[in-house]
């Protein structure tokens, strides 16, 4: 607990303005100061309460597997790409075909 109940005493020394004396210190009662914080995340990540992927619910490991999931259908339709251009590219078609 802070002292005097949590008000805070800050002195705000103000510049001189033309031709005026300047205040010599001001006091000011800052009272209910809290820092604010980021929300806990949670392990699983889910439920948008700031975890891992609150998007999707989905925690670490099964975003990894999904990723590589993905990644290994991303190279098996290239592979099969590949596979259908080197068939037509080297053949040559005759015009009974």
């Amino acid at each position: 607990m802070l002292p005097n109940d949590g008000v805070i005493s800050v002195t705000i020394t103000t510049p001189a303005s033309e031709g005026v004396e300047p205040p010599t210190s001001q006091v000011a009662a800052i009272t209910n100061v809290y820092p604010v914080l980021p929300p806990d995340p949670t392990p699983d990540g889910g439920g948008g309460d700031g975890g891992a992927m609150p998007a999707t619910g989905l925690d670490g490991s099964s975003a990894s597997l999904h990723a590589a999931l993905g990644a290994l259908l991303l190279l098996a339709g290239a592979v099969l790409i590949r596979r259908r251009r080197g068939d037509l590219v080297g053949r040559e078609l005759s015009p009974q075909e």
